[in-house]
């Protein structure tokens, strides 16, 4: 059994390269949206950033991070993901998993900051109804109702808004 460190120290330099071969496409498996699971725990690959791959676990949305050659805790390399879907270490799920409704609050929020929509509940209630399509409606399911998206984009705002806590 190799560690995450065995595993990134493999390939010596630890160059990006394409691992080839894959039990599962690899390049599919590492795009932004899909799932995999590291550990035996469901992870949503988010973004891409830097050839470096920002996963969010499934349930608590915690950031998935390997520790680095100096120490440090960093987001994986695209490279060392392809090597853990290759031994085994990470498997793409194939399955579909059902977006949380945290997922499905944050495009619901992200839709109508995009479209400016006022903050009131008729507003917010005559936009997802023209514009939560069938296709997200399959996706995540019915549209949360007015007030509970207009409490979480107030909450938001204020958290934005007050900055970090110290």
């Amino acid at each position: 059994m190799h560690t995450l460190m065995d595993l990134r120290n493999t390939k010596g330099n630890g160059d990006e390269t394409v691992v080839p071969n894959c039990a599962v496409d690899a390049q599919c498996a590492v795009a932004p949206g899909s799932v995999i699971e590291i550990n035996g725990k469901g992870h949503r690959i988010v973004a891409v950033i830097k050839k470096r791959v920002l996963a969010a676990d499934l349930r608590t949305h915690h950031i998935y991070l390997v520790q680095d050659g100096d120490g440090s805790l960093q987001l994986p390399k695209v490279s060392l993901m392809h090597e853990m879907i290759e031994r085994g270490h990470a498997v793409a799920v194939t399955e579909l998993v059902e977006p949380s409704a945290t997922e499905r609050m944050r495009v619901q929020i992200e839709m109508l900051d995009a479209a400016a929509v006022p903050q009131g509940d008729k507003a917010i209630w005559i936009f997802m109804a023209t514009h939560w399509t069938p296709a997200l409606e399959a996706a995540f399911g019915h549209h949360d109702e007015p007030w509970k998206i207009r409490r979480w984009r107030a909450d938001l705002r204020k958290a934005v808004e007050d900055g970090p806590s110290s």
